[in-house]
């Protein structure tokens, strides 16, 4: 009886390539790194880092995931995140992410990083009927100690359950605007724009 079969845990790993990267016509400064006719640091390794995703799904209601961001130019973990998921039966959700990084310099600015948490993704969901849900979503930067992005949203699912339009409030400081937007999605299509209603285990990664 498939019925009966549940989904405990799942892995991925992406790597993607940037043709452009090497094409850049570059010159180097005095430090021996690579800048373009504007000035700005470039890196012309085609690589970009490498992403190891895992997810573990402890019950129908709890959810947490990993995702690590490997440089391959730099041969370090760049960035590593967590996210955890709690969910109702009735469709409500609460989520929360952590995105760490971990000390190094950046290869391009010479930046360097320290250990810690760098930004903090609340969420949640709330189903107010069959056809409406109200959502929240929130961007914390630990580096300005504020939040950089905060978004409201209300989504309508269509009575055929093929399509929904959503009404998102939009609050952003850098740069800063407001933005009211209305957004249409057919599903199947995968999740527009909205991270508030992507979930762990869909196909929105946040």
């Amino acid at each position: 009886d498939r019925s009966g079969i549940r989904e405990m845990a799942n892995f991925s790993i992406s790597q993607p390539y940037d043709f452009n990267r090497s094409r850049v016509d570059y010159t180097l400064n005095d430090r021996g790194q690579k800048i373009d006719q504007n000035g700005n640091y470039v890196s012309t390794f085609p690589w970009i880092a490498t992403k190891l995703t895992g997810s573990l799904f402890l019950n129908e209601y709890l959810a947490l995931r990993a995702r690590y961001d490997y440089n391959l130019e730099d041969s370090r973990i760049e960035t590593y995140k967590i996210d955890e998921q709690f969910t109702t039966k009735r469709g409500d959700a609460l989520r929360l992410s952590f995105t760490f990084n971990k000390e190094g310099t950046d290869p391009l600015t010479n930046r360097v990083t320290r250990n810690g948490i760098s930004q903090v993704v609340p969420s949640a969901e709330f189903v107010l009927t069959d056809r409406f849900k109200l959502g929240f979503f929130g961007k914390f930067d630990f580096t300005e100690n504020e939040f950089t992005e905060k978004k409201s949203a209300m989504r309508y699912y269509s009575s055929c359950n093929c399509y929904t339009m959503d009404v998102v409030l939009a609050d952003r400081i850098n740069p800063d605007e407001q933005r009211l937007t209305f957004e249409f999605n057919l599903l199947g299509l995968g999740e527009l724009n909205v991270p508030i209603f992507n979930k762990i285990g869909s196909d929105g990664s946040n």
